[in-house]
């Protein structure tokens, strides 16, 4: 029976509208912590409406609340008014960024409680008003100004502030923003671990009998799979098969150019692709024997976190990433870099694995450093040291 008030912690994700997202605040319930998870009814994929996934035993408690996910900035969950008025929670996570007029009216509904507030936020590029006009161009000063008007108000609205990556540190301490603490952004590893008799089962089933290679994830251009394929085109007397996600999520130009150029180089034949849930991704990750995740970076993005690296390593599987972004130091001494962009480099790294010049790290090395650092067990130990003082 939970408790109508003395809420410990109320949360308000976005992200949590798909269910393993969720692991991390059902930690903070099986310490016994009060905790409500509020949640979108809807939520925009791929422009197109949702409904949430449905709550599942192992999550925490959750209300359902209307709210236009196109525009987070600018948007709040409908019934938050109420909702605070109700429990009186003794803090609320904000899982979106600071600069939002959510945070802002949080703090004006829990004044008299008071409750402190604490957001997390994936930011990781320049918010000085010089930094954003440079990057966005002057014509978007108007979104730009409203921007920035909001990351000023509310900085004076939370207690703390999480990031979940190195860059992010920096980007919010040069707009002044105190107490800024990262954490991972972690995987669960209940679902991400070494499972070698799920990893024979697969590639019998797929009929793998030599070096699997994976791209996972988004097949938009800012991922770089083209560079991949490019470095594989020049390692075709090579043994090896790439797997991929199905392209059925990503009907675009993108998506379209990877099929012309997979038939111009003719390697259609060593191409497998899948469609797995995220709950199942982690049977696939097992599968590989590498995952290559070539992110490049663009004026308006860079790679923020880079969780499929995390996952793969708790799943004992090795990664080649580029040094962009946050994926060096996510996979830190434990995976392989390779200069974005860098096709003769991210050939060189896993021709090396094929032909046996590089043996990878050990399953027990890369499981050990994703559970110890990367885990939502690292995650929320973190957040509760910054929010309770001390971790049960």
């Amino acid at each position: 029976m939970h408790k109508k008030d003395n809420i410990d912690i109320l949360v308000l994700s976005t992200a949590c509208h798909t269910a393993i997202n969720r692991k991390i605040y059902k930690l903070f319930e099986l310490d016994e912590y009060n905790i409500i998870l509020v949640c979108p009814r809807y939520s925009y994929f791929n422009n197109q409406l949702e409904p949430s996934e449905a709550p599942r035993d192992e999550d925490p408690r959750i209300i359902f609340d209307d709210i236009n996910t196109k525009n987070q900035r600018l948007s709040n969950f409908k019934n938050i008014r109420k909702i605070i008025k109700k429990y009186k929670p003794k803090n609320i996570i904000i899982d979106n960024d600071p600069g939002s007029l959510m945070t802002i009216f949080c703090r004006l509904y829990s004044f008299y409680i008071p409750s402190k507030i604490y957001c997390i936020t994936c930011e990781n590029l320049d918010l000085t008003l010089s930094g954003m006009i440079k990057r966005r161009g002057f014509h978007q000063f108007v979104n730009i100004f409203l921007k920035k008007l909001l990351l000023m108000i509310s900085r004076f609205c939370i207690n703390g502030l999480f990031v979940i990556n190195k860059n992010g540190l920096q980007v919010f301490n040069k707009v002044n923003y105190k107490n800024i603490k990262q954490i991972p952004l972690g995987y669960d590893p209940d679902y991400f671990y070494v499972d070698n008799n799920i990893r024979n089962k697969l590639r019998i089933s797929h009929g793998i009998n030599k070096f699997s290679i994976g791209f996972l994830g988004r097949i938009v251009e800012e991922k770089g799979l083209h560079i991949l394929i490019d470095a594989l085109n020049d390692l075709k007397h090579l043994e090896w098969i790439l797997v991929l996600d199905e392209f059925s999520h990503y009907q675009n130009k993108y998506a379209d150019d990877i099929n012309a150029q997979i038939k111009k180089f003719n390697i259609d034949n060593r191409i497998l692709r899948i469609d797995p849930t995220h709950e199942d991704m982690a049977k696939y990750m097992n599968m590989l024997d590498l995952i290559v995740i070539p992110s490049l970076s663009t004026p308006l993005w860079e790679e923020q976190y880079g969780r499929i690296a995390a996952e793969a390593m708790a799943c004992g599987t090795n990664v080649v990433v580029s040094d962009t972004g946050h994926l060096p130091d996510l996979v830190s001494d434990y995976g392989y870099l390779f200069r974005e962009g860098n096709v003769q480099e991210l050939c060189y790294i896993i021709r090396g694995f094929l032909n046996g010049t590089i043996d990878g790290h050990s399953q027990s090395v890369l499981e050990g450093y994703a559970v110890d650092q990367l885990s939502t067990i690292k995650q929320k130990k973190l957040m509760e040291k910054e929010i309770f003082g001390s971790s049960k």
